[in-house]
């Protein structure tokens, strides 16, 4: 396992702290959810990015009606 040291502004500290308490988990497992959800969401895009690109890689009339030609 890894340490790191995360620097937040105090007041999203505060939110965070409050969050996880009233989920009943700690602020590190809630800050592990956050990232794994962040690092989820970034594969998602990358993913709906690259189908967007083979679309518009196979069909010219869609790139000109989306003025990418």
């Amino acid at each position: 396992m890894t340490t790191r040291t995360v620097q937040l502004p105090d007041e999203v500290d505060a939110q965070l702290a409050a969050a996880a308490d009233a989920a009943g988990i700690s602020v590190n497992a809630a800050i592990v959810a956050a990232a794994q959800e962040w690092i989820h969401v970034q594969a998602q895009r990358a993913h709906e990015r690259a189908r967007v690109q083979a679309v518009l890689a196979h069909d010219p009339h869609l790139r000109a009606l989306l003025g990418d030609e």
